[in-house]
């Protein structure tokens, strides 16, 4: 499995078609806040998708972006319990953000001896 939201995708909990709704893009460009970007699954998990354009975003973030997450959806704290972030892998900006907003962190891995060591060398 590449990610969390892709497990969640694979499994049925959440039926996400980026081109349908509001999403992170337009969040992030300023058309839309996030609050009214979020969605709701048919199994009542309330989503904000990605997109594609967000490799474009990406590539624009400069060295002291990386609380632009944070500010994005610190206003949705209050109403959630938690923010699962998905961070997409090898994309550098994406992850300090992901982290940045965090208040805990869970790094999918295999049990594999060489993934342990792996991911305790990333931390």
């Amino acid at each position: 499995m590449e990610g969390l939201g892709k497990g969640f995708v694979e499994d049925g909990y959440l039926d996400l078609d980026p081109d349908q709704s509001t999403n992170l893009y337009e969040v992030f460009t300023g058309t839309k806040p996030a609050a009214l970007a979020i969605r709701q699954t048919k199994v009542g998990i309330d989503v904000l998708t990605s997109h594609v354009l967000m490799a474009a975003i990406e590539q624009a973030l400069e060295p002291g972006d990386e609380g632009k997450l944070l500010k994005l959806i610190r206003p949705l704290k209050a109403y959630y319990d938690f923010i699962l972030i998905d961070n997409p892998l090898g994309k550098a900006v994406w992850a300090f953000n992901g982290l940045a907003a965090a208040d805990l962190i869970a790094i999918p891995a295999s049990a594999e001896r060489s993934q342990r060591h792996a991911t305790n060398n990333n931390m």
